[in-house]
């Protein structure tokens, strides 16, 4: 039969029964304090459980995923994150649940309710029981979707400057080669004038019609002196007595054609000339 607690036995389990009502009120007034200051961060802060379900949600939380928080307990991490990151999110929770290292600046996109995209960074740890087991997951979040956008600007940027010195070498490089060519005697190169460089695609066309004139002058310089060795030929041969020469052909020079006029001219009054002459 056991003994009748002693009085000053009963004494002592009533003041630990007091002792752990103040323990546990305590608690509980430095949790409710706890969640208070989650609710006043500007990072949103979340805690699901083992599973991923969510258990507590600040309202920085709700804004980011822009769901409310009514609709984001109880429901899986997947309510916003796309099918292609859903994996890589599952897989970075249990590599954390198995190792119980915590992690920081794991980022993914998330499709808000209202269908916005959206790039969000975690910080990410363990809860623990009382025994140290996993019973859950905690974390900070947040928006870095306009830093990702001035990344990615800054990066397109730098591309489209490393692309611009690319297309502007390699124009220069092509319009010098022209130009070596035109220098070289050959009025006949031509180079494509597009560019998405407006310099560029000028320069080409200043060389393309300097090598169109240049090849004009040196037609007209080919012609000139070709109807000059006419004009030589038909006074040889008039020098020589026969006053049948003539200079034959048209002419794209102002001042051959000129000459052949006045050549012809003089030929015919020498040979009338002659003929009268003969007749007298």
């Amino acid at each position: 039969m056991a003994k009748k607690p002693t009085k000053e036995q009963t004494k002592r389990l009533e003041e630990l029964q007091e002792e752990l009502k103040l323990a546990q009120k305590a608690l509980r007034e430095g949790e409710e304090t706890y969640r208070k200051i989650l609710e006043t961060i500007e990072d949103g802060y979340y805690e699901t459980s083992i599973s991923g379900n969510f258990t507590f949600v600040n309202d920085s939380f709700c804004e980011i995923v822009g769901i409310p928080e009514d609709e984001l307990i109880g429901a899986s991490y997947r309510r916003y994150t796309p099918p292609e990151a859903a994996e890589e999110v599952y897989d970075t929770f249990s590599r954390i649940y198995t190792s119980g290292k915590a992690i920081k600046g794991f980022g993914h996109e998330i499709v808000r309710k209202d269908r916005e995209k959206r790039y969000i960074e975690l910080s990410i740890s363990l809860i623990r029981d009382s025994e140290g087991h996993g019973i859950g997951f905690r974390g900070i979040v947040r928006d870095m979707t306009d830093h990702k956008r001035a990344e990615e600007a800054l990066r397109q940027s730098e591309q489209e400057s490393r692309n611009t010195s690319m297309d502007l070498a390699l124009g220069m490089s092509e319009v010098f080669e022209a130009l070596k060519e035109i220098s070289s005697g050959n009025p006949e190169v031509r180079i494509t004038e597009t560019s998405d460089l407006e310099l560029i695609g000028k320069l080409k066309h200043m060389v393309n019609l300097t090598a169109e004139n240049l090849g004009e002058i040196v037609e007209l310089s080919h012609e000139f002196a070709i109807g000059l060795a006419e004009h030589f030929d038909a006074l040889d041969r008039v020098s020589k007595g026969d006053l049948t020469a003539r200079i034959t052909g048209t002419c794209q020079v102002d001042l051959l054609e000129s000459l052949q006029k006045v050549t012809n001219q003089m030929i015919e009054s020498v040979s009338k000339e002659m003929i009268q002459r003969a007749l007298a």
